[in-house]
């Protein structure tokens, strides 16, 4: 405080005197009595030895610089070490600036010349000195509060988990915990360069990487926030070792991994056992009638019945292979534009004739829908396994709902037509939840099972473009709805057509097969394949040339100088493409028509034949098919194919 400022005088000051000289004492006493500025209570003392005995019954000393015993520098300098809290006014005699600045230098609050201030000079210099030392003594306290405060965040930063670093804008380490020292790779105790990807500047969290001391690549989460370090701007970046977390993610990751792939192994088994199973049955039976066949005892009309019975099992076995490839969405299709709940209709004689004595059928079918591109063949196969499965969850009494409508929501050219299947059964458990898609899984109470399940429905639904949804309620049973997007009229799709449409008994059954005298080029490497196609055509009157390789027809071609009817060889042929081997066959038989023959995957067929002259036909097929496409693709050229003159 200076002077001239206000002083509080709402208590009385105790004044030490010291000094020597009687009449000077008494002046100082009757100068400070009746002042404005509070009561003085004086003390005297002559010797520096008594006013060391006095000093804690003070407020201030007045102070000579001039003792018997000692010289007021002394004095001060003790007062200072002793008791720094009691303030020390010097009234001397002595004119020597010198002198003056010395006692300032000693510890001084100020320096009086008697003669030179009157009582209320005095007055307000003692009232200064009591103020400015109560002042600094309450600065004092609050720096050692602040200094005591640092040191607990010190230490509790140096105790933290987490990494803390004080840099300056520039980026310059001020301070840095024993974590963020050892997270960044410094030396215990020490503190290095800031890493430069370390984004000081940068707001929110960052995660960055650090190559630790033990060769380890660790991931830091950096959190960065303004501060001011000792007076002045700097960042605080709180760092997170986020390695432990990255391992145990990426150990959980790897753990789910091979949990998926265990489950994948485990449905791989029972599709491998059921399907080995289904097929085990049919081989079982062709087996069976080629061996009574083969006896030679049976009549005509028994061998006919057998070669029958064998077909059947044959068309058996494909339907298992259909199945398959409705699991995996890639069925031949021949999809077309449908009004769901017409198409729908059609098979309500099946699923009523399906259902078991005492349980009733409920139809549901709204109109006025929008069309549905799906294969008819596809869609009665998947509402006959949404019913199988419906009606295999329930006992022998119960309702089973077959429903078509749209789906919920604005927009009713956007919202897919919904074929709903739902029955009054038991609710489904978390495991038949979790394994619903799985194929040959069945909730049959009877223990019948239901081949692939409902596989299928999800396979054929994903190849139609939509999806399937499960509901199942306590009391209210178990819903399968089957999610297909809404066309708009004159919408178009591109469908594979092999020309050999209908089911096997629709072309086993017919009569009189088409035959021909042409050559016909047979190239297949599967010697059982190539052996069956070459004897049905010959059969059939044709002349056939038969090659397991590609480069042995090349060759034949090269040097043929007859015409030639047809090439019939497989999409993925033996040696180059079945499209290539047409190619370049027509670079010498310029119409040469040319059928492919597909495994029944619909990716294959539409990949296969997108030249003119190249057919498709999907296998399996029986005689019938083959005699039937060869007879239309040769007559579809008009002239038989020669060789280029």
């Amino acid at each position: 405080m200076l002077l001239g400022e206000p002083m509080a005088i709402d208590r009385e000051v105790r004044v030490l005197v010291v000094e020597d000289n009687p009449a000077d004492a008494l002046r100082v006493q009757d100068a400070l009595k009746g002042q404005d500025l509070g009561a003085f209570r004086t003390t005297v003392v002559g010797r520096m030895g008594d006013a060391v005995s006095r000093i804690g019954e003070t407020d201030v000393v007045l102070l000579d610089l001039t003792l018997p015993d000692g010289s007021g520098i002394e004095f001060l300098d003790w007062v200072r070490a002793k008791s720094p809290s009691i303030p020390v006014v010097v009234l001397s005699g002595r004119r020597d600036r010198e002198a003056a600045f010395d006692c300032l230098q000693h510890g001084a609050q100020e320096g009086l010349l008697k003669g030179s201030v009157d009582g209320s000079g005095l007055a307000r210099a003692l009232r200064c000195a009591v103020e400015r030392r109560a002042l600094e003594e309450r600065r004092d306290g609050a720096n050692r509060r602040v200094r005591a405060a640092e040191d607990n965040l010190r230490n509790m930063l140096g105790a933290a988990r987490e990494g803390v670093l004080v840099a300056d804008p520039q980026g310059r380490a001020l301070y840095a915990n024993p974590t963020a020292g050892e997270l960044l790779g410094w030396p215990a105790g020490g503190r290095g360069d800031l890493p430069v990807n370390l984004p000081l500047l940068s707001p929110g969290p960052s995660e960055v990487e650090r190559l630790g001391p033990d060769g380890v690549v660790r991931t830091l989460e950096v959190r960065i926030a303004r501060i001011r370090w000792e007076g002045a701007a700097a960042v605080l970046a709180t760092i997170h070792d986020l390695t432990p977390r990255k391992r145990a993610e990426a150990e959980r990751r790897r753990l789910e991994e091979r949990a998926r792939e265990t489950e994948w192994l485990g449905a791989l088994g029972r599709l491998a056992g059921g399907v080995a199973h289904g097929l085990n049955n049919q081989l079982t039976s062709v087996l069976g009638d080629a061996s009574v066949m083969m006896d030679g005892s049976e009549s005509p009309d028994r061998l006919q019945h057998l070669a029958h019975r064998m077909e059947e099992a044959g068309w058996r076995a494909m339907d298992i292979v259909n199945q398959l490839l409705a699991c995996a969405g890639r069925q031949p299709q021949n999809p077309v534009n449908l009004d769901l709940a017409e198409a729908v209709a059609e098979f309500r004689a099946e699923v009523k004739d399906s259902l078991r004595s005492g349980m009733t059928l409920r139809w549901e079918m709204e109109q006025g829908l929008p069309k549905v591109r799906i294969d008819r063949r596809l869609l009665g196969q998947a509402l006959s396994t949404m019913v199988e499965f419906c009606r295999d969850s329930m006992s022998d009494a119960g309702e089973l709902t077959v429903r078509v409508h749209q789906a919920a929501g604005a927009g009713a050219k956007r919202r897919p037509v919904v074929l709903s299947v739902s029955d009054s059964g038991p609710e489904l458990g978390s495991e038949s939840r979790k394994r619903l898609f799985e194929p040959f899984y069945t909730t049959d109470v009877l223990g019948i099972g239901t081949g692939l399940g409902l596989a299928p429905v999800y396979g054929i639904a994903r190849q139609s473009g939509g999806t399937v949804e499960v509901d199942s309620i306590h009391g209210q049973g178990t819903t399968l709805r089957m999610l297909l997007p809404g066309i708009e009229e004159g919408d178009a799709g591109g469908a594979v057509d092999d020309g050999v449409a209908g089911s096997a008994a629709e072309t086993s059954a017919v009569a009189g097969l088409p035959r021909g005298d042409e050559t016909a080029l047979v190239v297949i490497r599967d010697p059982a394949l190539l052996s069956s196609v070459r004897r049905t055509l010959q059969d059939l009157g044709y002349g056939v040339l038969g090659f397991s390789r590609a480069e042995e027809a090349v060759r034949l071609v090269s040097a043929w100088k007859g015409p030639m009817g047809v090439l019939v060889t497989e999409a993925a042929g033996p040696g180059m493409e079945g499209r290539v081997l047409a190619r370049v066959l027509r670079r010498r038989l310029t119409r040469l028509p040319a059928i492919l023959l597909c495994d029944p995957d619909a990716s294959e067929p539409i990949a296969a034949a997108p030249a003119a002259g190249n057919h498709v036909l999907t296998g399996p097929f029986d005689g019938a098919k083959l005699a039937v496409l060869v007879r239309r693709v040769i007559d579809s050229i008009g002239t038989r194919t020669g060789s280029i003159p």
